[in-house]
């Protein structure tokens, strides 16, 4: 009688390991729980780094790829213990719109998971870098900003809103500070509606140029 084959140790077509541990791939001794959380601090530790670099291509990778794990509960978890929010909203006022564009992105990503998320990040004070974002378009007519200005407004208005709807706190903020009058002053062309919205500038509606 020959010898029975030996099987391959490749055999059977199993699937490569996922590479960053966040897909919870099973292990045998039963602490894929534990390894995969470390292998996620990890990562989250990566992108605090990269948040907080001198390189605006760092910073701009760390908020995508935060962005791209906000729907991973675990990871959602750790952003909101390591107060990450903190690091990233701080890049609305970046100089490099792109920084801009991704922080803005990753924000709102996050906003959007739930209300204790949106709540979260108002207690880590998202709404002060949010106001100071707007008000760098105060005043500004509509015709002269440009087709990223738009973009970045856009994510801005929809990350607000995300706040708003999901947080008591972040609606109270939104009326009783500046935010609800430079988001009229810009969608009115900057024509001064934020004065209007505080009750300014009523005396001069009567006057004539």
């Amino acid at each position: 009688m020959g010898k029975a084959k030996k099987k391959s140790r490749h055999s059977g077509g199993a699937s490569r390991a996922d590479p960053t541990g966040l897909n919870g791939a099973s292990s045998s001794n039963g602490t894929e729980e534990e390894l995969g959380q470390r292998s996620e601090e990890r990562i989250i530790s990566n992108i605090m780094e990269q948040l907080q670099s001198s390189n605006p291509e760092d910073k701009v990778c760390g908020c995508q790829s935060l962005g791209n794990l906000s729907s991973l509960q675990i990871v959602q978890k750790l952003v909101l213990g390591k107060r990450m929010v903190r690091a990233v909203a701080p890049l609305l006022l970046e100089k490099d719109q792109m920084v801009q564009l991704s922080a803005l992105g990753a924000l709102r990503n996050l906003s959007a998971i739930d209300t204790d998320t949106a709540e979260e990040m108002v207690n880590q004070d998202i709404m002060t870098p949010i106001e100071s974002f707007f008000a760098t378009f105060k005043g500004q007519p509509l015709d002269s900003l440009k087709e990223q200005h738009f973009q970045l407004l856009n994510e801005a208005f929809n990350l607000t809103w995300n706040l708003i709807e999901a947080s008591p706190t972040a609606s109270n903020i939104f009326t009783s500070s500046d935010i609800l009058g430079l988001c009229l002053g810009i969608l009115g062309g900057g024509g001064g509606a934020e004065e209007r919205a505080n009750g300014e500038g009523g005396t001069d509606g009567d006057s004539t140029n």
